[in-house]
């Protein structure tokens, strides 16, 4: 056995051992009198860093590892510069029998007698510079076999989060069905199964107040989905930092179709009368609106008929919603599939609005949403606050709409969509960006805001600021038209001049080369005289 307990000296690997290490050769460190603790890679890792890194495949022998601990107990729990110990790479790279003989190893008859905790607990439980245990490299990694191992060793521990707020249960709920085919999917779901089945107080959260089942959803992942909610129900009605329930996500996303909805309405219908704590104050009925997922919005409406009575913080109910995601086939289709919310095309938001308002202010869209408006027949629906039939907006010349969307998939990213819906000379322009991934994120809708110049001052939600801008945008286009002829002049000159100035260096250039050979001949005569 390695005794350096004296001899505070740090050893770098050269290439020979390194190779040794990598390959397992236990014979080049058999009859080597250095201290193997001292012996490092500079990030710090020992020999049994480097060789479990190098496994590609589960080594079929441990002896190299048994061998080694055997001469230098003091390797089991030496962590690298990242703070990795042994245990927490055999996790990440799946060496089970690896997990097994370092339990072994930790294992010793005597315990904490203070705490309580063996010398193989603290290892299990000991973190690395992301603040992640082993459990969370396996769960990361999908690990199956050695969270199994892990979670049986120990499972009176709650796994807490990592520096970003993840637990092991949300790490392998954020996997995905996307992620992987065959081994890898079985793999995965057996880290849930095992993190589920065997830990006894499990640690469901994850950041910006997100949970696992909110990561389930958000992956796509139906599977994880429904052995979450059979565990724990009560998560349905969990919000995260932004109000959204995991039924929010699933309106939202949709990668998990409608089973997921129906899966989170058996476990509680109640959660889709909870709207955002945010300003907003929208329900996921809301969110499926704007997305145009009237299936969703169907499902949502039969467990709970009273939600589709439910407004946002400006008056908007869900049929506002749909014609906000401006395409009047989804507004047919939700009428026809769910005849209860046609009652909601006469009701005002906080402005006066019916849904019907913010269908003729959809100009550049007219002819799309011709066989909905209801020629004739706008009387029915009253005058907003502005004094303003739907005729009225109808007919008017509109000088800008803009509708602002903010949207986040994973809660730690933000995303932002605007609907250019009219430009400010009336040219019709649809600039619409999509979310990449991962997820996560959040859909977050701002505040809808039409600006109009005549014949009508104020339409629907446009409030002071909005139509000062408008204001300084037509003048600003005003002052571009009227500059324009002079500036292009200018710019003819200015182009004249350059050529001028382009032609004098040309001829600055021959001069001087002309100079040079001149000079050249007059040397070139003199030299001749002389011989």
């Amino acid at each position: 056995m390695d005794s350096c307990e004296e001899i505070n000296i740090i050893i770098y690997i050269d290439h020979v051992l390194y190779e040794a290490a990598a390959a397992g050769d236990i014979g080049r460190f058999e009859n080597d009198q250095t201290c193997l603790d001292r012996l490092l890679t500079p990030d710090e890792s020992t020999i049994l860093h480097v060789y479990l890194r190098n496994q590609l495949r589960e080594p079929e022998s441990t002896d190299f590892v048994d061998k080694i601990l055997e001469r230098c107990p003091a390797l089991l729990l030496q962590a690298n510069k990242k703070r990795e110990t042994l245990l927490h790479l055999a996790a990440k790279f799946g060496h089970s029998n690896v997990v097994k003989v370092l339990i072994g190893r930790a294992k010793a008859p005597h315990a904490d007698p203070e705490s309580g905790v063996t010398a193989a607990k603290m290892m299990l439980r000991m973190t690395n510079g992301e603040g992640e245990t082993a459990l969370h490299e396996a769960a990361r990694n999908a690990r199956g076999h050695v969270v199994e191992i892990l979670t049986k060793e120990d499972p009176d521990f709650s796994y807490s989060a990592n520096l970003h707020g993840e637990t092991p249960l949300y790490i392998a709920a954020s996997f995905g069905w996307r992620r992987g085919h065959g081994k890898v999917i079985d793999e995965h779901g057996k880290v849930i199964d095992e993190i589920l089945r065997n830990c006894i107080s499990v640690d469901y959260g994850g950041p910006n107040g997100r949970t696992a089942l909110h990561a389930a959803i958000t992956a796509g992942d139906n599977g994880t989905m429904t052995k979450i909610l059979k565990k724990e129900k009560k998560l349905t009605k969990t919000t995260d930092e932004n109000g959204w329930t995991p039924l929010h996500y699933a309106a939202y996303f949709y990668w998990g179709g409608i089973s997921a909805v129906k899966a989170l309405l058996k476990c509680d219908a109640s959660a889709a009368y909870i709207a955002e704590t945010t300003e907003k104050k929208r329900t996921a009925l809301h969110i499926a609106a704007i997305q145009g997922y009237v299936e969703i919005m169907e499902e949502i409406v039969s467990h709970c008929p009273a939600c589709r009575d439910q407004v946002d913080n400006r008056g908007w109910n869900a049929l506002h919603y749909v014609v906000a995601s401006q395409s009047s086939k989804v507004f047919k289709v939700c009428l026809k599939m769910i005849p209860e919310l046609e009652r909601l095309k006469t009701e005002k938001d906080d402005k006066g609005n019916t849904p019907f308002h913010l269908i003729a202010a959809l100009k550049h869209k007219q002819e799309e949403w011709n066989e909905v408006y209801p020629h004739g027949k706008s009387g029915i629906y009253g005058l907003n606050k502005q004094e303003q039939s739907i005729t009225n907006i109808h007919s008017g010349d509109f000088g800008e709409i803009q509708t602002w969307y903010s949207r986040s998939r994973h809660p730690s990213n933000e995303f932002e969509l605007s609907l250019n819906t009219l430009s400010i000379d009336g040219e019709p322009t649809s600039s619409v960006s999509t979310i990449n991934r991962p997820g996560d994120s959040v859909l977050q809708t701002t505040s809808a805001s039409l600006v109009s110049s005549k014949p009508a001052r104020d339409i629907l939600h446009a409030d002071e600021e909005h139509t000062v801008a408008a204001s300084t945008k037509i003048q600003r286009q005003s002052m571009i038209t009227e500059a324009k002829p002079d500036f292009e002049a200018k710019l003819e000159r200015l182009k004249k001049s350059s050529e001028v100035e382009a032609e004098k260096e040309i001829i600055k250039k021959c001069q001087e080369a002309e100079m040079s050979l001149r000079q050249g001949l007059m040397l070139a005569k003199k030299a001749e005289e002389l011989l």
